[in-house]
Formats: structure tokens, sequence, C-alpha cells
């Protein structure tokens, strides 16, 4: 095991050291003890851990383009672990009447610009991966995105030719390693990779008979599936195989590779050399580049053997990095070669490289400090030439022209006596001997101020101190460099909302900068893209709606001044922008924008087109029209979309109604729609009929105000039945003093939050859709141990209690199930919750009966057993169980149909694991056929005859079976559906999922 995975298993160990504990509180928070569970002990069925918390369901190089010239891609977007998972980014590139967009979820569409009050998608491609650079060539352009497997990462060139109105993509070339850095010049590319692998991994923990005992090998890498948030029983499996976060780890490599686009349009690798060690810092042409490369593979250095310590010393002494720099050219066939390298001394770390012409120029740090040295580039050599170590560390920095600029800033916390005179609150003390106070006190100043430095470039051979700026109070936050200097932000708090200074700094005289500008914004601002004289500032604030509305600032940087101009809002987070004379174009992970900068005190906010919609659900209205619900993330918008299938495109939609606002859940009894939303302004709640009998043209019918989000919904009959726990039905006031909140069912009263597992299950009467109306309000205990059931005339809903031990710990827990009657949903009646073994994982169909799962886990000896049981919830504990079946692996989904019950388990060991799908009896839980499976399965879903089953790779996917002989599932086919789905709906062969960002994806059941 090498040092970098020795780091990651160690923080993988913590994080689930945190898991258990936070598992171990919840399950001993507001649970009976004393007497009465001593008595429980002797004879309830108990289990080793009990299941997580449910929470409540939620449905689910900058470039720059002047005024007039050619088009350039905006900011890059870098890629996260999962295409899907990407935190919303974009890549845009603009010309007079074209725009090119590329997202996560859309891939690649060309827009029409050429009305901008009503822009228009005129074609789009998918592009595989996740994109990382955009290169405009001639009617073409290169596509650069990562892309991630169980081998590892890699890079992919993608050429996609631009016609008028169409896209297509002309070949495509794939090299390993993750992208670095990238550089295009005419038909050839230059890229920097880095290998690793990437993804989930498994921490198995030391046990008795692990290598200490010549037993299996423990600290094993594995491979792991995805998490099941919020599944009963997984604490227990994490106890065995801690699962740690996504990470990059592996034997340090890197390369470089040159691609050359051909004359047919596709793509060709001319070569790649290797480069031992990691990239921290590149600096590409088309022709060659310039790399900083760290030699030690554990990132910040590692403990190696002392020089001439043997083994039983034991005795080892900080090793940090090696940083050597290696200029790449081209071979006599284009292929990229290592054409000099030098390794740099009293620097351990890289924070800055430029290029300057044929001088390469590094700020480095070590230990010592941050140095920044300069290095003659030749066609075979680099040649160190003059550094210096600059005197403070900077938390701003930028080359500009001629000289490097940098700010630091002071936090002046003097140190105070530790005196009860002087320090009556020992604030020295709380704060590490720094104390932190308001300057009241002779001699102690508060509060940050900043300082701007300057360092004459101008001789790489000899580099020289310039001037200082200062800049008074407040934190320097960024530095943009802009011709002869910098603009820089400032933020300085104050009891509102604070506010952030935009200066220019002038250096084109290195020995004395000058303020050439300022101006202050209120609250907190960050500088985005420069656009030819056009700076954008962003920030933003909550609307009286609770979203968050952007707002761009226009900052003008003509004739080398700086000077506010006009401002305006857009629907989301600007994640790239280009420009094209005085049209501007905005790209989001959901949506490009354009605004006219014509006017710089006044632009003009023109049209917009949504390239992505949020489809949190969905369901088919009849075999030709479906409806989808989706939610806005920013903006909180909650719309209802009609949409013709089988395209069922909801950027496209027949009709749009806006509901409400916040995350929202659908509930369908065609053709009435009930959406259940979050208001974010109030934290309140509410309840939209929707009548969709003619699907072109929705109507809102009746509404109904809840005071809170309920913790699960279920629609049954003439009924919505909400489940909620009695402290979501008060407001805080400032003082901390609970009122109970406004409520359609009336106050709670405050006596009822004596018990923490207070809960009540609402009725919404929705018999006139004109008027959903409060009908009652059933009290009752919840104990919050997992997610209800809706089956047949029955709610079950799970609960468990922690059993103390003598010694005080609570190692054991009693399963409970409440079954509630709702065979007239408008009057529910609860049962009593009763005991049974193990977790609820699915309801049969049958009265009164569920299916529950016990995971047992032996830490002596690392065993594990499974047991599927069916409970009878009338009968006595003695005989309610009526059926076993001891599984061989973890029951990771149950699904139940008919007379039957699906079982896709999954077990681990040290060479990985293994997966089945097993069919039992469900009276006996007999077990009548079993075949394997590639992976396990999270959910299952029986819907027209088929089992649908959900599952994780590196891209989300649906497995079918055919339930045609309900005994022997056979197994249609795999259908990948990225993001996290939801129910599937059927209509005319094909089957329906609302996949989030990625809108709907549908499949074809017959193949």
């Amino acid at each position: 095991m090498n040092s970098n995975q020795r780091l990651l298993f160690g923080v993988a160990l913590v994080a689930a050291l945190f898991a258990a504990a936070a598992t171990d509180v919840e399950a001993r928070g507001g649970r009976g003890r004393g007497g009465r569970d001593r008595e429980r002990r002797k004879y309830h069925f108990r289990s080793q851990r009990a299941p997580e918390r449910s929470k409540t369901p939620a449905l689910d190089g900058n470039g720059q383009s002047d005024s007039g010239a050619a088009p350039v891609a905006g900011a890059a977007l870098e890629g996260g672990f999962r295409k899907e998972v990407v935190d919303g980014g974009a890549l845009l590139a603009m010309s007079s009447s074209r725009a090119l967009v590329l997202n996560a979820y859309r891939g690649l569409a060309l827009v029409d610009t050429s009305d901008p009050l009503t822009p228009v998608v005129l074609a789009s491609v998918e592009v595989e991966g996740s994109g990382r650079r955009m290169f405009l060539g001639e009617n073409e352009v290169v596509v650069v995105s990562d892309t991630y497997g169980v081998d590892g990462t890699s890079t992919i060139i993608t050429l996609v030719i631009i016609g008028d109105s169409s896209l297509s993509v002309a070949g495509s070339v794939e090299t390993d390693g993750s992208l670095v850095d990238a550089a295009r010049e005419g038909d050839d590319l230059l890229l920097v990779t880095s290998d690793g692998y990437y993804g989930p991994y498994m921490y198995m923990d030391a046990m008795p008979g692990g290598p200490e005992t010549g037993g299996p090998a423990a600290n094993t890498l594995k491979r792991s599936r995805r998490p099941q948030a919020g599944r009963p029983g997984r604490g227990s499996r994490r106890d065995a195989l801690v699962a740690g976060r996504p990470n990059y780890f592996g034997e340090a490599g890197s390369h470089a590779t040159r691609v050359r686009i051909g004359s047919n349009g596709a793509p060709s690798i001319l070569g790649v050399v290797a480069v031992e060690g990691s990239v921290v810092g590149s600096v590409l042409t088309g022709d060659d580049a310039v790399l900083a490369v760290q030699s030690s593979g554990s990132g910040y250095g590692y403990y190696g053997p002392l020089a001439g310590a043997n083994d039983m010393a034991k005795t080892y002494e900080w090793v940090p990095p090696t940083i050597s720099l290696v200029l790449l050219a081209d071979d006599a066939q284009g292929a990229p070669k290592a054409a000099a390298t030098l390794e740099l001394a009293d620097i351990t770390g890289v924070s800055a490289i430029d290029r300057k012409d044929s001088t390469l120029r590094l700020l480095g740090w070590s230990d010592s400090g941050q140095t920044l040295a300069m290095f003659a580039l030749s066609d075979a050599a680099i040649t160190a030439e003059d550094s210096i170590v600059l005197g403070e560390w900077p938390n701003v920095f930028a080359f500009s022209g001629g000289a490097f600029i940098y700010g630091t800033t002071d936090w002046n916390y003097e140190e105070l006596p530790k005196d009860p005179v002087f320090d009556p609150n020992e604030v020295k003390d709380a704060f590490g001997d720094r104390g932190m106070t308001n300057g009241a006190a002779t001699g102690v100043v508060s509060g940050p101020s900043s300082v701007v430095h300057v360092v004459d470039l101008g001789d790489p051979a000899k580099l020289v101190t310039g001037g200082t700026l200062d800049m008074g109070a407040g934190w320097l936050s960024s530095f943009t460099k802009v011709d002869g200097g910098v603009v820089g932000t400032r933020y300085a708090y104050n009891d509102s909302n604070g506010s952030t200074n935009v200066f220019r700094v002038d250096a084109s005289d290195p020995a004395a900068p000058s303020l050439a500008g300022s101006a202050d914004l209120t609250g907190y601002a960050s500088p985005g893209a420069v656009l030819g004289d056009l700076l954008f500032i962003d920030g933003g604030a909550a609307d009286s709606k609770g979203s968050f509305r952007p707002v761009t600032q226009l900052v003008d940087l003509a004739s080398g001044g700086l000077e506010l101009g006009g401002s305006f809002s857009v629907g989301s987070w600007t994640s790239a922008a280009a420009r094209s004379g005085d049209l501007v174009g905005l790209a989001s992970y959901d949506r490009l924008t354009l605004v006219n900068v014509g006017d710089a005190a006044n632009p003009e906010v023109l049209g917009e087109v949504r390239l992505v919609v949020n489809v949190a659900g969905f369901t088919t209205l009849s075999a030709t029209t479906g409806a989808a619900l989706t939610t806005d993330y920013l903006g909180g918008d909650v719309e209802i979309r009609t949409v013709a299938l089988p395209a069922a495109d909801a950027l496209a939609p027949l009709d749009v109604l806006r509901v409400a606002t916040g995350d929202a859940q659908m509930f369908v009894a065609a053709p009435f729609l009930y959406v259940v939303a979050t208001d974010w302004s109030t934290g309140r709640a509410s309840v939209h009929v929707v009548d969709a009998t003619d699907p072109s043209n929705l109507a809102l019918r009746g509404s109904l105000d809840l005071a809170s989000y309920p913790g699960q919904v279920f629609l049954k009959g003439n009924a919505l039945l909400l489940l909620r726990e009695s402290y979501t039905l008060f407001d805080s006031t400032e003082s901390g003093k609970l009122t109970a909140a406004p409520d359609a069912f009336g106050a709670c009263p405050k006596s009822w939050l004596r018990d923490d597992l207070s809960s009540v299950l609402d009725v919404v009467d929705l018999r006139d859709p004109d008027a959903p109306a409060a009908a009652g309000r059933l009290r009752m205990r919840w104990d919050y141990a997992g997610q209800a059931t809706l089956s047949g005339n029955s709610i079950y809903v799970p609960a468990y209690v922690a059993l103390t031990q003598p010694d005080g710990s609570y190692d054991d827990y009693a399963y409970q199930i409440r079954e509630i009657d709702v065979t007239n949903p408008l009057l529910p009646a609860a049962r009593r919750a009763v005991d049974v073994p193990g977790t609820l994982v699915a309801a049969t169909g049958r009265a009164h009966q569920v299916i529950t799962a016990d995971y047992t886990y032996d830490y002596d000896t690392g065993a594990s057993s499974s047991t599927l049981y069916l409970v009878d919830l009338s009968l006595g504990w003695q005989d309610r169980v009526l059926a076993s079946h001891d599984l061989g692996a973890y029951p990771e989904s149950v699904t139940v149909g008919g007379d039957h019950v699906y079982a896709v388990t999954q077990s681990w060991n040290e060479q990985g694991s293994s997966a089945a799908l097993a069919t039992l009896d469900l009276s006996s839980l007999d077990e009548e056929a079993s075949v394997s499976r590639d992976r396990g399965a999270w959910s299952g879903e029986i819907e027209g005859g088929c089992l649908f089953l959900r599952t994780w790779g590196w891209t989300g996917a649906i497995d079918v079976y055919s339930l045609t002989s309900p005994a022997a599932p056979s197994f249609l086919g795999t259908h990948d559906v990225a993001g996290w789905a939801g129910d599937i709906s059927l209509a005319a062969g094909r089957a329906y999922v609302p996949a989030g960002m990625y809108g709907v994806q549908s499949f074809d059941l017959s193949k």
C-alpha cells in the first residue's frame, strides 16, 4: 500500500467513525429506558444495529472575446466524479448570430441568437464525459472532456462539425489520465493528463483473523457501489466495510499527448510521452509546454526511513516533494518529447506558473515561505535566472505585463495579557493567545488591513522589489489581470451586509504603483469574466420568496480606469460568459441568457433559452401524453409541464403551469395531479390541485396552506395523508420561544412537544378539487426509523427502541411497526406498535403482513448473516412470524409482487463482490429460483408484468426482468438511466423515468 492509499484510507476510517458515532447518538436519543426496557429485553425481537434515521424526502483558461473579435470559449467546466453530478457549469462560445453551449446535462447545443429576444436551440449533440475545454476552429469545435471508469480516468477529444443549423460528431480519440491542461494551434492539440484511480473504494477495517494473525488480508482496496441513502440497516454494513468518498489517488504519473485533426475531421493521436510525477503547474502553447512536476506521489511529501537506519530502528524523517521543470517539444514526427529538465532547489510546491515570451515565471513555496523565480527557455534548455523570497505570504497575486503583483492582509490580532482587568472574558485563552477585540483597548488594532506589493520583472536576471500601495481596512479576496496591472476586490465586514471595494492598480511603473480607480458595492461580490473593456462582478441576494437572485455588476475598464456601470439580474448563476459585439451571453447549468451591453450604464437583459429543466417527477397521462414535475434549484419555481410521447421533452412542453416555489412532490389520480411543495421564504408548505383534463391547457384548481413540509405523503383514494413530526408545526421566535404555527389543521398543543416522538397523520380531503380541505388529524408516535409504506388498506410505519445493556451501551434494538388502517382514508385508525424481527423492507399486499430483514455482524469473527421474515402484525408476538429465510448475503432490495418476493443480495470479500436475484414463495419464503447478477440493486418496482431493478455502475441503470413466469424471472435487458430516477411509468410499450437534470428518459421494453 503506497502513502497515498494509507492517507486516504485513514481519512475514510475517520469518516466512518464519525458516521458510526452519529448513528449511535441518533439511536439513543428519545428512546424508552429504565425498567420498562429491561423487561422488554426478555422477549422482544432484537437486532444489533438500528437503521439510520431517514430524512424528509425532497424530490429531487477563462476565455475572453473583445468586441467584434472572433469568438472564444468561455470559462472551463471542471468535471466532477460522475457526469451527472458535475456542479452545474458550462462552456460557451459566441459569434454574431450563433452560440455554442456545452453543459454536463444537455451536451453541446447550437443556439440561434440572431434575434436576441427569442434565442432558439437549433441542434444539440451528446458529447461523452464532462466537458473541460472547447477549442474553436473553422466550422468545427474540439471538445476536451474527462471520463471516469473502473480502470481510472481518461481524457476524450471529440471533434464536432458545426453546420448552419446542425451539429455532428466527426470522431473522437481517448488518452489516459485526467485532463490537466490543453492548448490548440491550427489542427494540432497538446494535452497534459495525470494518472490515478478516481472512484469509490471500500476500506476493510482490521479484524481478528486478519494479516496480523495469518488470516485473510485486511485493509483491502475495493470498488463500491453507490451508497444507499436512507436505506434501513445500512449502518451495520459500514461497520465491516467503510465506504470512502470518491477520491483521486494512485501512483503518480502524467502524460503529454499530441492530437492532430485530419483532413476528414477526425482527431488522431500522433504520440504520447510519459512524465514521471504529478503535474502541479503548466504553461502550454500549441507548439510546446513547460510543466512543473512533483515527483512525490503523496502530495505534500511523506515520512521515509532516515538515511543509514536499519529496518529494526524504525527511524523516519520527513521527505519533502521534489519539484522539477520539464520542457516539452515535438520530435520529427510531431510527437511530444521531453527536451529539457531542471530540478528546483528550495522549492517544494508551486502556487503559480506563467510565461512571457522566452521567460518562465514561477511562484513557489517551501517551509521558508514563497519564492518568486525566473527561468530562461531555449529549444533544449531551462536555465535558472534570478529569484527572491517574498517577505510576506501573499493571499492574492497575478503576473501582469512586466510585473508580479501580490496582496497581503494583516489580521491585526494583537496579544492581550492574561489579566482579569484587561481581559476579563479570557479572550486570549479562547483564541490561543491571540485576542479578537473591538479595538477599544489602548494599542490594540482590530480587523484586517491590506497592502498591495509589486515586483519588477523587467529584467528576469535581476528582480527588483517595487513599491507598495496601502489599501486600508478589509481583506483582499481576488486579483484579475488587466492591461498595466490588476483589478482587485477587498471585502470589509460590518454589522449589516458588509461591503466590497473594487479597485484598479496601475503597475506600469513597478516602483510607484498607483490606484487607477475605486468603487464600493454592498455585500460580498466576486469578479467574473473580463470581456473587452468590461468586467463582470457577480453577487446577489435572496428575494422575498426565499430564492437567490444573482446580480451582475458591470465595471467599465476603458482608458485605464475603473467606473461602475449598471447592473442586471438573471435567472441563474453564471458559469461562463462570452461576447460578440455588444451582445453578451451568460451560460449556466440550465440556460443561456443574452444581455445588451452597448450602454454599460444601462445593460439590458434580452432573451433566454432553457437548456435544462430538472424533472423531479413524471407520469404518463395517456398513450400520447405525459406530465412532468419540474423544479428550479436556484429560482425556486415549481411547474407542471405536459409533454408529447414518446419524445417526452420537457424543454418542448405542450403547456407549462407554474404552481409554487421550493421543493415538491407530485401525486397522480388522472386527470388530477396533486403537488405538495415548500415555500423557501417562509418554510411553510402547500397542497395544489392541477387539472390535466386538457394536457394543452393545464388549470390550477384549489390549494391548501400548511405549516410545514410533510415528512412523508401518501395518496389513498380521495385523500392525501401527511405524516408530520409535531415539532415542525411550531415556529421559533428570535428568543427561542416556540409558538404554534398557523395551520389548516389547527394549532398543535404545546404539550405534544414533551414527547420527542410525537407525530401526526393529517388527512386532506380531495373530493372537491377546487377546495381541498383539512379533514382530520390522527396523533401518533413516529420513531423516524425509516420510510413508512402504503400497501392496500394499510400504512406501515417502522420504529425501533434501544434496549439498555447492563454497562449502559446500546448494542441491541427492538424493532417495531405500527399499522394504520386507511380502509376509509378520510378516517384513518392507528393500531398499536408491535415488535418485529428486523427492519421493514416491504409490504406484501396481504392484510397485516409485511417483510422484515434482520442483519447481524459478529465483531469477533467477522461473520455476518441476514434473514428475511414474513410477519403478520395482527398476531401475538410468539405467533406473528409466519416464515423466515436465511440469506447468504445482504438484501439490498426486496420487492413483492403477487405471490412472490424478489430479493437482490450482494456479498463482499477480499476478492470483490457477488450479487444474485432470489425468487421466494411469499407464503413460505422458500426459494424457488436464483440467478446471479453482475451487481446489486438499490430498489425494485413491478409494473406491467416486469420487474425493474435500479442499479449503479459508473452510470445509473435499470435492469428489466419479465415476470411472465413469476416464479422464474427472465432477464430482458439493461437500460442506462442517468441521474436520480424516480417512479417508472409505462405507455405504449415504453418505460419513462424522471431523471433530474437529464429530463425524462425512456426505453423500449421490447428491446
